[in-house]
């Protein structure tokens, strides 16, 4: 605490023991009591700048994965599932899938958002928005933690301005739009939140272990739950204390780490558990040898994304590496043993750039072993807690330079904003590509172009695209088929739902267009001859429903439907023999159908009139 008092001379001076500028005689220094004030403000920009970056993502849908997971998941629409949830792995709701993925928080946030807002795809994006502005925010306090005692960043604003500015370049960095604006991106965000808890109250309890110690033990329990990932926190941890810690006090740290070493046991226990093993799913197989190299590549992309965060996509075709001993190999290996070399370099220079560095790539580690992926190896969503450290290390760059030619001290401010502007400019524009599967799908297969994607986004638009019709949003099903069909204009199944489409919603003229074409791509397409009859019939062209139906019946005899539409047929023309003939044959295969039976009644009845 720090309190204004005169010096002899009747100035105002600071007392206390906080360490301000005017300690080295800079008498621009502001008194500490306003310090609280201005941090507040500042996180109040910090949130207005991370929610005004992703406010146009809150009128996006359900996108991708999130259909599955969200829409098609009975487990986030009632408590009753709790137990499910933390003994299966993350698909199980749909048994026969198998995963290599044990995220239970998942489920559970969503569970919570669903409580609140249904299926209303805005509640899902509201709450990553504020989980990210939540993450902004720790970024923030635990730069100026950081930074604190950084030699030459020691007064309150040669450390508000690097850690402001990290935060920042956090809020609004390009790369996270898959982390936040898919809501499939959920556990990327809060595993990031609650492992930056973690590590705040780690920060803040020092060396006991009361109850601010407790807090970050059970916020890394938290964030493992959330997504694998968080295991790597203690590796966090252990290098803060090796950094920021006096070397005498380090033996004296290993026991704090235990709880965590606890927590992640029982995590793993959890997660063997649910998952009936370790990894039961093998990924992309390569040999031990293959593996291990393409991590150098890999990383090299990571890297990449994070410094220029352009052309991002989705979905990026994965070309292993078969030997090293490439233009490519060399130069990624090069790459990692640079980074390596400037981690052990800055270790004793620079704290902050030290651990900023270990922050970017500790994170990563899960990512590089590609065998336990299911997919792409590459995911930009993996960033997502590495640009942590990008993000710090990018805000004490900037303070350095600004510190070390004072001349230009308004640059440094000047290409913060400038970058700032551009990242959530890049931001705004990446988030409409999460607009609905059709943005989403275009967006991909305009960048990747793998054959293995194309034929994923036909089959799950397809599929998207019945879902809508189930669901009575046929408008947003006659898109979905319609996008389907400029990928694959040949696609019966496409054709077919959305001549059933065009029907629902009173076009049988285009509905008889979509049959005719899905029958000349399948002539044996039982469902669409009888569909195409359905609509002659509404269209009162009986005969050419009556020729569609006996067709039906030339693929299938025994179908029910055929048989009844065609002695309905039958009867409407006053051929009450054949309309009986059909009707008794559809009666027999579904004995308990009332429809069936009434209208044989009828049939009967007009059979007696004559």
């Amino acid at each position: 605490m720090s309190f204004l008092c005169k010096n002899k001379e009747g100035k105002n001076i600071l007392n206390g023991n906080r360490h301000t500028e005017i300690d080295k005689g800079n008498a621009g220094a502001l008194p500490g009591p306003a310090f609280g004030k201005i941090e507040l403000l500042l996180v109040i920009v910090i949130v207005l700048v991370s929610a005004g970056t992703y406010f146009n993502a809150l009128s996006c849908g359900f996108v991708h994965d999130d259909r599955f997971q969200v829409l098609e998941n009975r487990w986030i629409t009632d408590v009753k599932y709790f137990p499910d949830i933390f003994t299966s792995n993350v698909w199980e709701f749909e048994p026969q899938l198998e995963s290599n993925y044990y995220r239970p928080m998942m489920y559970v946030i969503y569970m919570l958002v669903f409580h609140i807002f249904g299926f209303n795809p805005l509640g899902f994006h509201l709450v990553n928005v504020l989980l990210h502005a939540a993450v902004s925010v720790l970024v923030f306090a635990i730069a100026l933690k950081l930074l604190a005692g950084e030699s030459g960043a020691s007064s309150f604003p040669s450390r508000v301005f690097p850690a402001f500015a990290a935060a920042i370049l956090f809020a609004t960095h390009p790369v996270h739009t898959e982390a936040v604006t898919w809501v499939a991106g959920l556990p990327d965000v809060s595993a990031t939140l609650f492992c930056l808890l973690s590590l705040n109250f780690f920060i803040k309890s020092g060396n006991k272990t009361g109850g601010i110690y407790m807090l970050s033990v059970a916020s890394f329990f938290l964030a493992t739950l959330c997504k694998e990932p968080a295991l790597m926190l203690p590796l966090i941890l252990i290098a803060y204390d090796f950094l920021f810690r006096e070397a005498e006090a380090r033996p004296a740290l290993i026991k704090r780490y235990i709880p965590y070493v606890v927590v992640a046991g029982f995590y793993l226990l959890l997660r063997v558990h649910a998952l009936k093993g370790l990894v039961p799913v093998a990924g992309i197989k390569l040999s031990h040898y293959q593996y291990f190299i393409n991590v150098f590549p890999l990383f090299v992309q990571y890297l990449e994304k994070l410094i220029l965060p352009v052309n991002l996509s989705f979905w990026r075709d994965f070309h292993p590496l078969l030997n090293l001993l490439t233009v490519k190999g060399i130069f990624s290996l090069f790459v990692a043993m640079i980074y390596a070399g400037a981690v052990w370099l800055t270790r004793a220079r620079s704290k902050v750039l030290c651990f900023s560095l270990l922050i970017i790539v500790i994170p990563l580690l899960p990512s590089f072993y590609i065998r336990g992926l299911i997919g792409q190896p590459f995911g930009e969503r993996y960033l997502y807690f590495p640009s942590v450290g990008f993000a710090i290390l990018s805000g004490w760059l900037l303070y350095q330079a600004r510190r070390r030619f004072p001349r230009w001290g308004l640059i440094p401010i000047a290409v913060l904003l400038i970058v700032a502007g551009l990242y959530g400019a890049g931001t705004a524009m990446r988030n409409t590509v999460w607009k609905n599967n059709n943005s989403f799908f275009a967006d991909v297969l305009q960048k990747s172009g793998s054959s293995q994607f194309w034929m994923k986004a036909v089959v799950e638009s397809i599929h998207n695209a019945n879902k809508s019709l189930e669901r009575g949003q046929i408008d947003e099903a006659i898109e979905t088929y319609q996008y389907a069909l400029t990928l694959r204009p040949n696609d019966f199944d496409a054709h077919y739902g959305l001549g059933t489409a065009f029907g629902r919603k009173g076009l049988t003229e285009k509905a008889i267009g979509q049959y005719q074409i899905a029958i000349r791509l399948k002539p044996d397409f039982l469902d669409a001859h009888i569909n195409l009859g359905n609509s002659f019939f509404v269209e009162g062209l009986i005969d050419k429903a009556i020729e569609e139906y006996k067709s039906a019946l030339n693929i299938s005899p025994d179908s029910v439907k055929a048989n009844y539409n065609l002695g309905v047929a039958y009867k409407e023309k006053g051929l009450i023999d054949s309309a009986i003939k059909h009707l008794r044959a559809a009666a027999e295969r579904a004995p308990a159908e009332p429809l069936i039976r009434q209208s044989l009644d009828e049939a009967y009845a007009l059979k007696s009139k004559k």
